[in-house]
């Protein structure tokens, strides 16, 4: 089972901002050992994938642009992943 963290480098905000500007989530329904995940945040987010057995999963983290983050697993998962 791919287990672990994930996390990516954490923006500094500035004051004004609401949760929906900050924060993003991207649902992967179906399995796949690649997630392409595009945001409209505008800046480098954090990430934490989740499984659908709602545990937290590793996987390698590369940021493609401010608004594109690409997640590789060891093995095909579906979940979830928290931008912030």
């Amino acid at each position: 089972a791919v287990t672990g963290v994930q996390t990516c480098a954490l923006p500094i905000l500035g004051s004004g901002l609401t949760i929906n500007d900050v924060s993003y989530t991207h649902y992967q329904t179906s399995s796949s050992t690649i997630w392409n995940i595009v945001h409209d945040l505008e800046f480098v987010p954090n990430a934490t994938a989740i499984d659908l057995d709602g545990k937290v999963i590793e996987g390698d983290c590369e940021y493609n642009g401010e608004n594109t983050i690409i997640l590789t697993f060891s093995e095909s998962v579906a979940g979830l992943v928290y931008l912030s």
